[in-house]
């Protein structure tokens, strides 16, 4: 008994040890757009602005049921999705139980912004992405206590396609994805993605800002930011 009891201590404090180690950026201040169609109190709350030019936008599993779709993969009614081998814990701006406020940050062309990070040192930094109308191309300058600042370019895939192979700095955080128009009727039934931008900061250094600037092409939509401490 002895034993056993030392055993679950020490798995307790090994989950507790990696739940420290990942941090849902606050990006609050950043969104500007309602792009899920979400279920609250039995009544859908609709998504507000496209994400691409075709006027479709995104749903909760619990606003598909509502409609009858049992089989169309929409989005967790929490906005959770659980660690695997791609990326950590994700806790996007969306859910059921908020039934009004943006979700979303939508880019349209040429934008600008700063995501602020807890300062510490990080190992890798998630952005959670959609692109519609063609991929999107983003610089980033990651920015340190120090003052040093180091630059990187990467790209978020037009949201209807997965990864290829020689598709480096991402990953998949939701797939094969429906999509909806703003009355909740299903437009396609998948080829939908939720893509993450990787970043890999200097590990010696503690980062307090990153700023990003998208290029003129395509529509985005940035939905959360992990961070992943050493």
């Amino acid at each position: 008994m002895r034993k056993l009891s030392i055993f679950i201590f020490a798995l307790l404090g090994f989950h507790a040890t990696f739940a420290q180690k990942v941090i849902q950026a606050d990006i609050q201040s950043l969104l500007n757009a309602r792009i899920v169609t979400t279920l609250s109190n039995n009544k859908l709350v609709l998504w507000t602005e496209s994400l691409d030019a075709g006027e479709s936008g995104m749903a909760t599993q619990s606003a598909v049921l509502s409609n009858g779709d049992k089989t169309s993969i929409a989005l967790p009614d929490d906005g959770v999705f659980s660690a695997n081998e791609l990326h950590p814990k994700v806790m996007l701006n969306f859910s059921n139980a908020k039934p009004i406020g943006f979700q979303a940050r939508r880019s349209i062309g040429v934008d600008s912004f700063i995501i602020v990070t807890p300062k510490k040192k990080y190992e890798k930094v998630f952005l959670f992405c959609m692109s519609g109308n063609g991929q999107s191309n983003l610089s980033f300058q990651l920015i340190y206590s120090d003052k040093t600042i180091e630059t990187c370019e990467r790209y978020v895939p037009d949201w209807f396609f997965d990864l290829k192979p020689t598709d480096t700095n991402l990953c998949v955080l939701a797939k094969n994805m429906g999509k909806w128009d703003n009355t909740n009727k299903l437009m396609e039934a998948d080829h939908h993605y939720i893509h993450g931008v990787i970043l890999q900061p200097n590990p010696v250094k503690k980062l307090v800002n990153i700023y990003v600037k998208k290029k003129k092409k395509a529509v985005m939509t940035l939905w959360g930011v992990t961070l992943q401490t050493k």
